[in-house]
């Protein structure tokens, strides 16, 4: 892997374009029953890569066994804000104002890569459900 990061490098220059170490990580894609703890160690133009265990790419939480109940559990916090905002104000705005408001602060978190994180098991999406169904 150090040899294809060196080459990884050498293109980078050739090209005029350059790597920021200090974001650059790596994560090891493995099932949840395995324990495979592999003593890794890459770098990157004299740099060593940190290995991490969850990350954020696009606004998706990753984690090694792409469990993604952290990216739902995320995605739950921030539409919960949402709801309560939109409990909040029922009283004083007409039911097409709240609609408008649902589709602008709760349906973009429920659909950013939806197609990705929804097909993990129905208990992991059993929050994001209720939370959506509250009144």
């Amino acid at each position: 892997m150090n040899d294809e990061l060196l080459k990884l490098t050498d293109w980078c220059l050739a090209n005029k374009l350059s790597i920021n170490c200090s974001k650059s990580k790596f994560m090891i894609f493995k099932p949840r029953q395995k324990k495979l703890d592999l003593d890794i160690n890459l770098e990157l133009s004299t740099c060593q890569i940190e290995r991490v265990k969850e990350t954020v790419f696009l606004g998706v939480v990753l984690d090694e066994h792409l469990s993604w109940k952290t990216h739902i559990s995320n995605v739950s916090r921030k539409i919960s804000k949402s709801i309560g905002i939109i409990h909040k104000s029922r009283f004083c705005l007409s039911l097409s104002s709240l609609r408008i408001l649902y589709y602008s602060l709760v349906y973009p978190y429920l659909i950013y890569c939806v197609s990705v994180w929804a097909s993990t098991y129905p208990t992991n999406l059993n929050r994001i459900t209720i939370l959506q169904k509250r009144r």
